[in-house]
Parts: structure tokens; sequence; C-alpha cells
């Protein structure tokens, strides 16, 4: 699919090397009141599993991020849009949702994917959120259709891809 304009934002997200207790998840909380409160609900909405893999407690992500499995599959809500999604980018739809994938910043071919991180951004919603998947769990289909129903349910499509 080729985006007809508009950007999100893919940013690589880390977690802590903790080995118990919460993790910290890295990025900032949304400062928009509504795009938290919408985050909040998404956030409440979201699978115990994603890929297969149990979440996990994150000291610093309430209301706004969410993990799974160790390296972990990373959700953020509220992310700023993308200076590498341009109009003649792909982008994949996966249960009515559309994503926009990069690694390191740049647009990334979901058929030849590097062994870093690959950051799915949803395109055209009301709210952007991001899934950070793992090179040990790609390729991230598996995580798109575990969170997609709960990114439906609470965020509008408001420009979706063509």
């Amino acid at each position: 699919m080729v985006r007809a304009g508009g950007v999100v934002l893919s940013a690589a997200l880390l977690l802590c090397g903790c080995s118990s207790g919460p993790r910290e998840v890295e990025g900032t909380r949304p400062t928009d009141d509504a795009a938290l409160s919408t985050c909040k609900e998404l956030i409440d909405k979201l699978p115990d599993s994603v890929a297969g893999l149990e979440s996990i407690e994150l000291s610093n992500g309430d209301g706004w991020a969410a993990a799974w499995g160790d390296p972990a599959i990373v959700l953020r809500c509220g992310v700023p849009e993308s200076p590498a999604l341009v109009p003649a980018s792909q982008c994949i739809a996966v249960n009515d949702v559309d994503w926009f994938p990069t690694q390191g910043g740049a647009e990334a071919d979901l058929s030849n994917l590097s062994d870093a991180t690959v950051d799915m951004t949803t395109v055209g919603r009301s709210v952007n959120v991001e899934v950070s998947v793992p090179a040990k769990w790609q390729p991230p289909g598996d995580a798109l259709l575990a969170v997609a129903d709960a990114i439906s349910a609470t965020t509008d499509a408001v420009d979706p891809c063509l």
C-alpha cells in the first residue's frame, strides 16, 4: 500500500536490562490529555500475551506503554509522527490497522529485515501507536495481530493508507 500523506514516528524502544522486578521503558509519556486518555484505554484492552509471550511489568509505562517477553516486544502509545514516512512509502494492513515499518529510523523492507529491532508504527490513526519487535521475535506479524483489535477499538482511522 502507498501512503497518501502524513507521517508517523518510528523510534527504537529499549528496556533496561533488569533481571527481576519492573522494567523501565524508554520514551516520553504523551503530554496531550486526550491522547493520554486514549492510551490508557488502549493499554487496558491489550492482551496478557503477545506472540506467545507473557506481559511484563513496567515501572514507568503506566497508561502509555506495555511489554511482553524477553527481549521485550514493546508497545508505546502516543508517539509523534515519523519523518521516514513519505507519500511513496509502503505500509501494510493487519486486521484493519495500517502500519509503517522502520529499522534504525529508515523505512524497512519486511521481506529483508536485518538482525535489529523492527519498529511498526500505525499510520493514519487518531493516536499513533508503535510496536517494537526484537529480531528474536520477527517477523512482526504475530505481535501486530495480537494488538490490532485493541488499537481498532480505542483509536480512530482518520487517514488510512491507500
